[in-house]
């Protein structure tokens, strides 16, 4: 059974590098996101070839070098193995992107029956890219989303827990069950402050 993403959102990005392989169809941008907490360190953010396309149109006249270095590498009759594009090389900084909303997931893997967990968090994919909405509408559908998610884990984790102690399993893997249990409640009582501080913030002024 596949899981369902933890889906977040993206509204600004730079992008330093480009990174494809032969006969792929996808790409490798290596990417910070830029938000209120300032810009994040780089996280690999894959992506379609149409959507890079996207990306890139989005950019405006500034990503015109990105492309034809792109459309370079793509007309030759043999490509290399790998091919990269260093951003920083053609425009000197990385390529601003913003205007769009990007909703990306972390891939997961499968530790126990319907159990899983992240790869890596460094590693992005992106889903769709999406209308710019209002920060107020976009923060609180991020939240819910993610809250249910982990509503949603929480509850397989538990009954995979019930099922490793009714089946007398090692204490190594109770334990690690059960971090995994402390991570989701401390996850869905940061999401339930948070949910609450955007959509009834009346409420909570009087409860600080």
């Amino acid at each position: 059974m596949s899981y369902t993403p933890n889906y977040q959102f993206i509204n600004h990005i730079h992008v330093d590098l480009i990174g494809m392989t032969k006969d792929s169809t996808t790409a490798t941008l290596l990417i910070r996101i830029v938000d209120k907490d300032g810009i994040s360190d780089r996280h690999h953010l894959f992506c379609e070839f149409d959507q890079v396309g996207s990306l890139l149109l989005q950019a405006g006249s500034a990503a015109d070098p990105v492309i034809d270095a792109l459309a370079q590498i793509l007309s030759k009759k043999q490509m290399d193995e790998e091919e990269s594009i260093d951003i920083h090389d053609i425009l000197g900084e990385p390529l601003d992107i913003q205007g769009k909303c990007l909703r990306v997931y972390v891939p997961k893997m499968e530790i126990g029956k319907n159990i899983w967990v992240d790869q890596d968090k460094d590693f992005l994919i992106l889903d769709k890219i999406l209308p710019r909405k209002t920060k107020l509408h976009i923060s609180a559908e991020i939240i819910r989303i993610q809250l249910k998610n982990e509503l949603d884990e929480f509850e397989r984790t538990m009954l995979f827990y019930r099922k490793l102690r009714l089946g007398k399993a090692e204490k190594s893997k109770l334990k690690d069950c059960q971090l995994l249990i402390k991570s989701n409640l401390l996850k869905i009582a940061q999401l339930s402050k948070k949910y609450m501080h955007i959509t009834e913030p009346s409420i909570n002024n009087t409860l600080s």
